[in-house]
């Protein structure tokens, strides 16, 4: 059994964040041309080292960071730079995040992506009134991905538009290459969980809707765009860099690397997300569960708030449910 020995911080990590926080505003603050002394600093990220619902960018998050909102407006902050870190989450939880701001009174909102920002995230920086990151920093496509529980207790993750590509491209074309038929056809489809399909479609239907709306606005080539993180998406997961989507978004992205203006912001926003880093592989609260992961937080100058789970009690296997029976419905994430 090996042991884990911090030899690294010899002071609280948590404070070093709080205080990490502290002087990025005061450097945001201090760039005039790009930020100024309306914009207050906000940490939202999530844990990329978990693969786990609990760790989503979800509705309830946004409670959260509104404790500290609140603060920034009793400051005067019309402008917030959201520091972002996070594999994905709710597919809504975007569009409510950025109506919560709006809401508030906050007239700016920019996203920092510190390293990854993929699915719901991506969403969120897009839009955002500016996308700001490094060079190394990535964003993904945004193709909705279904959470569907089977009969046996499993949970799988679908992506929507491969269950559009199914139902509208494969199956008839294995039909026709089979010499299959309208009918055959039609035992393909009665083979598969429509209902899938049509949960597929609306949730497409609504991130078009989103990039219509919202994301296209004054962008030329959106469609372009749109292909790229949401229709030729071929992997989920696939890494695509800051730097080609500031191409496609001229006015909006801004590498910090790139401009020796930024090096001193560069340099505390490295060091942030060190302990962001540190705080969800290393950190655990004074009497907690044994092998309880620390899954989110959202923090600024004024103090941190942390998402924990437990680890799940161990369960006896599901006894397998009659082939018959059908899946039970999909919900909406990532």
């Amino acid at each position: 059994m090996s042991t884990l020995v911090d030899i690294v911080f010899e002071e609280n990590p948590g404070r070093r964040r709080q205080e990490l926080l502290g002087r990025i505003e005061e450097e945001v603050r201090s760039a005039e041309g790009v930020w100024g002394r309306d914009f207050c600093v906000l940490s939202l990220a999530t844990n990329i080292h978990v693969y786990s619902p609990a760790a989503f960018l979800s509705y309830h998050v946004i409670g959260h960071a509104e404790e500290h909102l609140v603060k920034f407006r009793q400051e005067g902050c019309k402008g917030v730079l959201v520091l972002l870190s996070t594999y994905g989450g709710e597919v809504t939880f975007p569009e409510a995040f950025i109506s919560k701001l709006r809401g508030m009174g906050f007239e700016k909102v920019h996203t920092f992506v510190l390293d990854a920002a993929f699915s719901a995230g991506t969403l969120l920086a897009l839009l955002s009134d500016k996308i700001v990151g490094f060079s190394s920093s990535h964003l993904g496509p945004v193709d909705p991905q279904l959470i569907v529980a089977t009969p046996q207790g499993l949970v799988r993750v679908v992506g929507a538009m491969s269950v559009k590509r199914l139902i509208e491209e494969l199956l008839p074309k294995l039909a026709s290459d089979k010499g299959l038929g309208k009918e055959g056809l039609a035992r393909l489809y009665a083979a598969q969980d429509l209902y899938l399909y049509e949960k597929a479609l609306e949730s497409i239907g609504y991130i078009e809707r989103v990039f219509s709306e919202e994301v296209c606005k004054g962008v030329e080539g959106c469609e372009e765009l749109k292909r790229l993180l949401l229709h030729e998406a071929t992997e989920h997961s696939q890494p695509i860099p800051l730097q080609r989507l500031a191409g496609m978004l001229p006015g909006r992205g801004l590498l910090i690397d790139q401009s020796p203006q930024f090096q001193k912001l560069a340099e505390l926003v490295v060091s942030y997300r060190a302990l962001l880093r540190y705080l969800f592989m290393f950190e655990s609260r004074p009497g907690a569960a044994p092998g309880s992961v620390r899954v989110f937080v959202v923090g600024s100058k004024h103090g941190e708030i942390v998402g924990e789970v437990s680890p799940l009690p161990v369960q006896a296997p599901a006894q397998r449910a009659p082939p018959s029976q059908q899946e039970k419905p999909p919900e909406e994430s990532r």
